[in-house]
C-alpha cells in the first residue's frame, strides 16, 4: 500500500481511498478528462482531499 499526493494522478480509472481532512473517503478517477469524482446522490468533481491510496492487487482489481 502507498499513498500518493493528489498531485500524483493514478495510471488508470476506478475508485481509490482518499485521505480527508478528518477521514478517509473514495473517490473515482476518470482518466479520459483526468477528474475526481465524488459519488453520491449528485455526481460532481471534487478533489477535496491530500492523498490517494493504491493498494496493489486490490486496486487494479477494481478495474478489470
Amino acid at each position: 500500500m502507498k499513498w500518493f499526493s493528489k498531485n500524483a494522478k493514478p495510471p488508470s480509472a476506478g475508485f481509490y481511498y482518499v485521505r480527508q481532512e478528518r477521514n478517509i473517503g473514495v473517490r473515482y478517477f476518470e482518466d479520459t478528462k483526468r477528474v475526481w469524482w465524488l459519488l453520491g446522490t449528485t455526481c460532481e468533481p471534487n478533489d477535496s482531499f491530500y492523498e490517494w491510496l493504491n493498494i496493489e492487487g486490490v486496486s487494479d482489481k477494481q478495474r478489470s
